[in-house]
């Protein structure tokens, strides 16, 4: 097993791992989603608990979550507003969805996401992120319905 990879070769996340982009700077572009890799950090569950405050323990719904981020790398707006939607329906909390769409646009600003991804991608996630947000702010702030 190899050493977990250093702060300048990796996106860290705050969860348990890390996802490393093996190749180099350089190599050919249509290879480099082959160049991913995650290493699991090991903690005890005792103490990931310890960090989460009473309030904080509630159910993430990662089946929800993750299509978002997932439409946002592919570019799709109006994948990106139903999956909000979605997520919503299904309820999870505006709080994660926010969450989510904050974190993907954290990856979106790194380096080697865009290293590992290519410029295409990082330019056409703009746009699905600004929906997901636009119909996440529509959700928590409803116009008053004018009769």
């Amino acid at each position: 097993m190899r050493g977990v990879p250093s702060a300048s070769e990796c996106i860290q996340f705050r969860a348990q791992f890390v996802l490393s982009l093996k190749g180099k700077v350089g190599d050919d572009p249509t290879e480099k989603g082959k160049d991913m890799d995650t290493v699991q950090i090991l903690q005890s569950p005792a103490k990931l608990e310890e960090k989460q405050a009473p309030e904080q323990k509630t159910e993430v719904k990662l089946q929800d979550l993750l299509p978002i981020a997932m439409v946002i790398v592919g570019g799709c707006e109006t994948c990106a507003e139903k999956m909000v939607e979605r997520a919503i329906h299904e309820g999870s909390s505006f709080q994660d969805i926010d969450k989510t769409l904050r974190i993907v646009a954290g990856m979106q600003k790194l380096g080697c996401f865009a290293s590992a991804v290519g410029p295409e991608v990082v330019s056409r996630m703009d746009k699905p992120l600004e929906a997901g947000r636009r119909t996440l702010e529509k959700a928590m702030h409803p116009s008053p319905i004018v009769s």
